[in-house]
C-alpha cells in the first residue's frame, strides 16, 4: 500500500497541494493519505505561564482552522485521510513523521520563494527535501 503525507498549514500553497492530491487520487490504487499539521511551539516564556491543556487546545483549534479548506476539498472528492496534529520544528517534524509512519512520498506546497530568498532565509520545503527519507513532490 502506498502511503502519502500531505503537510497542511492553511497557506494557498498547501491548498494547491491538496487540490493536486485530489486530482491524482482517482489514479491511485491502495493508497493511504495522511494530513499533517505542525504547530510551532510557543516560546518558553508563554509556555511557563499557560497551562499545558490550554496550549494543547489552542494548537488543536489552530490545526482545525489551518486544515479546514484541504479537509473539505478531500471530503468533497470522497477521499479518506488521517489527520495528525503535532507541535515542533516544522521541517524536522515533517521528516520525522514521514519516517515514523513509513511514508512513501511527501506531497507539499512550495511557497515560491526565489533562489535568493531560499539562500538568505531558507524555506520549509527546502529543509524537508534535505531531511526527508523519502521523495518529496513540491506543488507550485
Amino acid at each position: 500500500m502506498l502511503k502519502l503525507l500531505l503537510p497542511v498549514d492553511g497557506s494557498p500553497s498547501a491548498e494547491r497541494a491538496g487540490a493536486y492530491v485530489a486530482k491524482l487520487w482517482p489514479h491511485q490504487q491502495d493508497t493511504e493519505l495522511h494530513l499533517l499539521n505542525v504547530q510551532p511551539p510557543l516560546s518558553g516564556d508563554i509556555a511557563s505561564f499557560v497551562p499545558a491543556a490550554t496550549i494543547a487546545d489552542f494548537h488543536h483549534e489552530q490545526a482545525l482552522r489551518e486544515t479546514q479548506t484541504v479537509r473539505t476539498l478531500l471530503e468533497q472528492a470522497n477521499i479518506s485521510y488521517t489527520l495528525h496534529t503535532v507541535t515542533g520544528p516544522i521541517a524536522e517534524t515533517i521528516a520525522q513523521y514521514a519516517q515514523q509512519l513509513s511514508i512513501d512520498q511527501i506531497i507539499m506546497g512550495s511557497r515560491g520563494m526565489s533562489a535568493i530568498g531560499n539562500l538568505l532565509l531558507g524555506s520549509i520545503a527546502t529543509k524537508v527535501i534535505h531531511l526527508a527519507p523519502v521523495p518529496v513532490t513540491l506543488v507550485k
